[in-house]
């Protein structure tokens, strides 16, 4: 349920619930587990899990400001827990976000060679703080799902300023309003991080618990050239310990509704990485499309991750074979995938990240 309302509009109510039986397995590969520095060596039988996230927003309305308490219950059991035998667990958080929208126009702001006629400038100042308990940390049961065994009850806040300048493009008759630039900067904060984090910290908004709980600064960019080119660029500060742990700018171009590719640089500092990359989406048919995706390590000189996916495109499902090159790991890998239309949570197989692929060719940020 997203968004219900309840007591008449004054509040709305959101619901996630699991009940179903689980099994892990971890990888060989003693890496990464997700985002987080894990050792997970242990396998477990088939498990009954419940889980229930039951969420409560009070939205009002202060002038110009949007101010949204909000209280967060989440129950689960399972029986078979991370030490053995059966476990219960509580997790519960409440906050607040807040922010407002304000805008200038600029008419007289024209340039034929960027193809800039007026400026419309929206400025978004937003800030989230929160905190949550819990009677059992995520170490002690079994990873199954991202977001279910792994939250933890760190507290946090969070300042963002979006600034966006829209222009309109297409000429008399046909003029459309574009975001022409944008640029998002992010303040995390987090407090009573727990243990094992990954080396990148991540604040997600609408889940507050699923952040990567390391203080960052993030900022997020994009310039777009023309309809069909932009760059893009994303940072990652880390206030932990002083670097700047993600470092990415791409040029992305989608010439026709069929082909998009992007060229693009990428530094990762704690696995010291000067990655340039390389990918393109082609749709070959109307039931048929295709991937690629390259990284070539400077600093290694070597092609670190090559992997190319055929999607084929079924009445009410999607199926993916992807072969894949990990020089990483020294792995050489063929995959299949499967997902019900609308439902990539339900893949099986490595669907949840290519399902993007089965409705568009579009190149996504996070690629």
């Amino acid at each position: 349920w997203i968004g219900e309302p309840l007591f008449g509009g004054i509040a709305n109510y959101y619901n996630e619930s699991h009940l179903g039986l689980v099994r892990y397995r971890p990888d060989k590969r003693r890496l990464f587990n997700e985002e987080r520095y894990i050792d997970n060596t242990e396998s477990t039988d088939v498990t009954a899990r419940a889980d229930t996230r039951n969420e409560i927003d009070f939205p009002i309305k202060a002038g110009d400001f949007n101010i949204v308490p909000y209280a967060v219950a989440r129950p689960g059991y399972w029986d078979g827990a991370y030490k053995g035998g059966a476990g219960a667990r509580m997790f519960g958080s409440a906050g607040v976000r807040t922010g407002t929208q304000f805008w200038r126009l600029y008419e007289d702001v024209v340039s034929e060679l960027f193809d800039v006629n007026g400026v419309r400038h929206v400025v978004r100042p937003e800030a989230t703080g929160w905190i949550s308990s819990t009677n059992r940390p995520s170490r002690e049961l079994h990873p199954f799902d991202e977001g279910i065994e792994t939250i933890d009850d760190f507290h946090g806040s969070s300042l963002a300023l979006r600034q966006k300048w829209q222009t309109k493009r297409g000429g008399p008759g046909n003029w459309t309003v574009v975001d022409w630039i944008r640029f998002d900067a992010e303040l995390n904060v987090f407090g009573d991080a727990p243990e094992g984090l990954g080396p990148i910290g991540r604040y997600y908004d609408s889940r507050p618990e699923n952040s990567i709980a390391r203080s960052h600064v993030r900022t997020d960019f994009m310039y777009r050239i023309s309809d069909t080119t932009a760059i893009l660029s994303d940072t990652n500060f880390d206030l932990n310990d002083g670097d700047m742990d993600l470092f990415n700018i791409s040029y992305a171009v989608e010439r026709t509704p069929r082909l998009s590719y992007f060229i693009g640089y990428r530094r990762i500092h704690d696995t010291r990485s000067h990655l340039v990359g390389f990918g393109a989406n082609y749709e070959l048919t109307s039931k048929y499309r295709t991937a690629v995706r390259t990284y070539y390590d400077l600093e290694r000189s070597k092609v670190e991750q090559f992997d190319i996916s055929l999607i084929r495109k079924w009445p009410r499902w999607y199926t993916a074979l992807t072969f894949g090159l990990d020089n990483i790991d020294e792995n050489i890998s063929l995959s299949f995938s499967m997902w019900p239309e609308g439902a990539p949570q339900m893949a099986i197989g490595d669907g949840r990240r290519l399902a993007g692929l089965a409705e568009s060719t579009g190149i996504r940020p996070e690629d």
